[in-house]
């Protein structure tokens, strides 16, 4: 029987002998983890807001279709949330007002996204059509001073 330590040690065609000294550069491909505080902080913040987002969105989508559900049957739209809501236990009524807090949030996010971005896209017309971006400036300057020397 052989052992292997009274054999030579084979190995792989990319193995390099690192000194000691060598290792204090190598990371090993050791895992690291660097996480601070205020990325925790974004994590909780992004995960907590699309939540609320999520539930908001839920919300308006199955209280419509609900609805929808109800008119279909024959009840006409006040006829359908008074149904709803006469057949809600008082913690169906508090979680009906949370859930439609939920959905305030979403409708609120969607409102300021959709007017944040008309607002960005009339900037950004304007300042072309006025010339003034900041861009087109340096573009410009550029030009000048290249044609000036």
């Amino acid at each position: 029987m052989e052992f292997t330590y009274q054999s030579p040690m084979q190995l792989p065609a990319s193995y390099a002998v690192l000194s000691e000294d060598e290792m204090v550069y190598i990371a090993g491909g050791a895992f690291e983890l660097n996480i601070s505080a205020d990325d925790v902080a974004t994590f909780t913040t992004n995960v907590v807001v699309n939540l609320i987002r999520l539930m908001g969105q839920a919300a308006i989508t199955n209280t419509l279709a609900g609805i929808q559900n109800m008119r279909n049957d024959g009840l006409t739209t006040a006829g359908a949330i008074q149904h709803y809501w006469g057949g809600q236990t008082t913690v169906g009524k508090t979680m009906t007002f949370v859930v439609a807090g939920f959905a305030g949030v979403y409708l609120y996010y969607q409102a300021v996204s959709l007017v944040n971005t008309f607002l960005s896209i009339y900037t950004e017309v304007k300042d072309i059509y006025n010339g003034s971006d900041s861009q087109t400036d340096a573009t410009t300057a550029a030009n000048t001073a290249l044609v000036a020397a």
